[in-house]
């Protein structure tokens, strides 16, 4: 028997060759929706998806959290069907609906085996164009928002992801949390929530996934003869995207929490889009500094300083620039420690000790040689076409991801992370008890603004 070393990381294989699977692109003649069709036999099931560009960013100043309240009802009643009875038919034909809000769109999915693929398409185009929006529903989703706004309220993680979101986004359409505030969601009106569906859920706006066990020209038909007639209102437009606020000076903001058990941290600003031509290299970059567990930050945090269970970081890519962010809890007499760990290693990252070789080559094999486990399912081709089709992706993207990912070099990570990671701008959102908390930042000379915690 060969004794096996485990003192040490076994060394990474080389990255075998990724095909994805063939995408038919076409355009429904009189309404305009965008359709991909994606072939893809590994189980005889079909995957749907309506992506439609209205997410949390296209909710109005006054009513931040409407598109998410308007797509919860999506499913409450839809052409003919009341709520029970829709779940009554999407039971009969096994089929799962999956309903997400993002910042940049909103994607209404529903799954089902192949043979039932024809009814799931009928019943997808009610969800997105004819959704019910009763006045008793309305009031009904209302009470279970204003419910789970209230439990937020007792959830220091929350606390800390719309603190921080508040802080580094300020005025911007990404600055509010998806789910909104109990001021808006208590003053919506079922106009307000119809007025909404019918500006945003638009043909126009709407780029229809169809991946799966399907013949093309076949899901072709169900496509026409679900969406073919659809037309846009006379006044529809896009909505531009804003420019995002100028970064601050790097400051630290406490959102009281008296007796709190822990800390929760939040360490960050406003980074890269999508678009950016350094995504693969930032990827990488992230890697190293807290994108998986032997990573600076979690080795320092968590195995050399026990501080915490685990840390994390990360860039969220949007169609604008999103936001870069560290975050993990500690306990709250190593809460200024922390935060000072986390504040050095991004800076030795972007200075003094860069991202290394052997690091790179972790990073590398971490990222690239898993990626194809992001494919194996129709569901999940279909959400990566879907976000092809909101990024405006060149069609060569999936395949191309690990050979563009193995050709970055240790110049071309510290190049974007120049370009993409200010640490004299990063905001620090702690969200903790100040009893303990300001008398440690005081020793270091340094002094935390409170914030309100109010959702």
């Amino acid at each position: 028997m060969t004794a096996v070393d485990r003192s040490t990381l076994p060394a990474p294989g080389p990255a075998r060759v990724f095909r994805f699977p063939d995408i038919e692109r076409t355009r429904l003649e009189q309404s305009g929706v965008d359709v991909r069709l994606v072939p893809h036999d590994a189980a005889p099931v079909v995957s749907i998806t309506a992506l439609v560009r209205g997410g949390s960013a296209a909710d109005p100043v006054a009513r931040p959290g409407l598109a998410a309240f308007t797509a919860d009802l999506l499913d409450d009643g839809a052409g003919a069907l009341d709520g029970p009875g829709l779940a009554d038919v999407l039971a009969r034909i096994g089929a799962e609906a999956d309903i997400e809000v993002w910042p940049d769109a909103t994607a209404v999915t529903l799954t089902t085996l192949a043979r039932h693929a024809p009814r799931a398409m009928a019943l997808l185009a009610d969800l997105v164009r004819r959704p019910r929006l009763t006045e008793l529903d309305v009031d009904r989703v209302r009470g279970l928002r204003l419910d789970r706004l209230r439990q937020m309220r007792a959830q220091a993680a929350t606390l800390a992801d719309r603190a921080f979101t508040r802080a580094i986004y300020g005025p911007h359409p990404y600055g509010h949390p998806g789910i909104g505030d109990a001021t808006s969601v208590s003053a919506a009106t079922t106009d307000d929530i119809r007025a909404f569906h019918a500006a945003v859920y638009r043909p126009s706006a709407t780029t229809l996934v169809i991946a799966g066990d399907l013949d093309v020209d076949t899901a072709r038909g169900w496509a026409v003869d679900a969406f073919g007639d659809w037309a846009d209102p006379p006044d529809a437009r896009e909505t531009p995207l804003t420019a995002v606020p100028a970064a601050s000076e790097r400051r630290v903001l406490l959102v009281p929490r008296p007796g709190a058990p822990q800390s929760e941290l939040r360490v960050g600003h406003v980074s890269a889009s999508r678009a950016t031509s350094d995504y693969h290299a930032l990827l990488l970059w992230n890697a190293a500094l807290g994108g998986q567990f032997v990573s600076r930050l979690n080795l320092n945090l968590r195995q050399a300083k026990g501080y915490t269970y685990g840390v994390r970081s990360g860039f969220d890519f949007r169609r604008d620039r999103g936001p870069f962010s560290v975050h993990t809890s500690v306990q709250p007499s190593a809460t200024v420690d922390a935060l000072a760990e986390i504040l050095r290693e991004i800076d030795e990252m972007c200075g003094p000790r860069p991202m290394s070789a052997a690091e790179l080559a972790r990073a590398t094999a971490a990222v690239g040689l898993g990626y194809p486990r992001g494919f194996e399912s129709a569901q999940q081709v279909g959400r990566a076409v879907a976000q092809m089709a909101l990024h405006a992706l060149s069609p060569d993207h999936f395949e191309q991801f690990v050979p563009r990912l193995t050709a970055v070099t240790l110049d071309d990570v510290a190049a974007a992370a120049a370009r993409h990671v200010r640490p004299a701008e990063l905001t620090a959102v702690v969200v903790g008890d100040p009893a303990t908390i300001e008398p440690l930042l005081a020793e270091r000379g340094l002094r935390a603004v409170h914030v309100d915690d109010t959702p």
